[in-house]
């Protein structure tokens, strides 16, 4: 009885084991855990899923706005493709995020370790210290999807934050100096039945190491204005005909304009008038070719 118990104990453990090692985990990372009163705090919410492919996340960071104050979210670095909604302050103490994840995320490669896959920067938080104090950042019904084609329901593991605010301790400010401008990045035109019922919509996302993105804008066709945007983005011409430009613009005022013509029916339609042109010119030709041999053939019998 007693081996039988010690069998189930040991079948139990590795069962629980491995369900943990399946499941993707929420956590986050800030370069310390002890603040001084008016000081910034620089989180960095991070996603790992090294065993199963996820295609969309959502969930809640919940902090104690009685001990900080919320500054701003940025996502230069950000594994997401395409926002749901975007990380926003609700409520004076949440940050609400959905995202879907073009394609699919199971890990970063690490050019050095290829089998061992890195965790994804999901978004990254600014805090400002306030009052003395303990406290924790949570993450409230956080959940994963996988990109298994029905969208079905992961396990996922969320890790809080513990922090101290000790007024004993000189607080640190953050200097930006920014002289160049964003990454160059890739748009990406596709359509989804998972958002804007199937449309064209443009996927775009620059990185700007030194002060962060502040905000994107748009320009479709040569003429056209250019308007604010956010990724993803609906296009107004769902033709595809008209060349596509967005402008990536940092917090002190850099940008970057990247320049995207993908291929369209209207290309394509030029594509089928030259091969019915060159059809067109075989047959003439053959027609052609073909009564020369005739007159050929009619003066050597007579």
């Amino acid at each position: 009885m007693k081996n039988i118990k010690t069998i189930l104990f040991i079948f139990t453990f590795f069962l629980v084991s491995f369900s943990v090692v399946q499941a993707a985990e929420m956590y986050f990372v800030a370069p310390k855990t002890s603040y001084g009163i008016g000081e910034e705090m620089q989180v960095a919410f991070r996603i790992s899923s090294s065993n199963e492919k996820i295609n969309a996340i959502e969930g809640i960071v919940v902090f104690p706005n009685d001990l900080i104050d919320f500054v701003e979210v940025y996502d230069n670095n950000s594994m997401v493709t395409a926002w749901v909604e975007k990380p926003s302050l609700k409520n004076s103490n949440q940050i609400n995020f959905s995202s879907i994840i073009v394609g699919g995320f199971d890990g970063l490669i690490d050019p050095f370790q290829p089998e061992n896959k890195k965790a994804g920067t999901i978004a990254n938080f600014v805090f400002r210290t306030k009052k003395e104090g303990t406290g924790s950042f949570e993450i409230e019904n956080g959940a994963v999807y996988l990109h298994d084609g029905n969208g079905t329901r992961g396990k996922l593991i969320t890790v809080p934050l513990s922090f101290i605010v000790d007024p004993t301790l000189s607080s640190t400010e953050r200097k930006i100096l920014d002289d160049r401008p964003p990454e160059p990045f890739e748009i990406l035109i596709d359509h989804s039945e998972l958002i804007f019922n199937n449309q064209y919509f443009a996927v775009f996302q620059s990185e700007d190491v030194d002060s962060g993105i502040a905000y994107y804008k748009i320009k479709e066709g040569n003429n056209g204005l250019w308007l604010p945007v956010e990724s993803p983005y609906l296009l107004r011409n769902q033709k595809l005909t008209s060349v596509i430009k967005i402008k990536a613009v940092d917090k002190v005022g850099n940008e970057r304009i990247m320049t995207v013509s993908p291929l369209t029916p209207k290309d394509l339609s030029y594509l089928w008038y030259i091969l019915i042109a060159l059809i067109l010119v075989l047959i003439i030709h053959y027609f052609i070719d073909h009564r020369q041999k005739n007159v050929y053939n009619i003066n050597v019998y007579e």
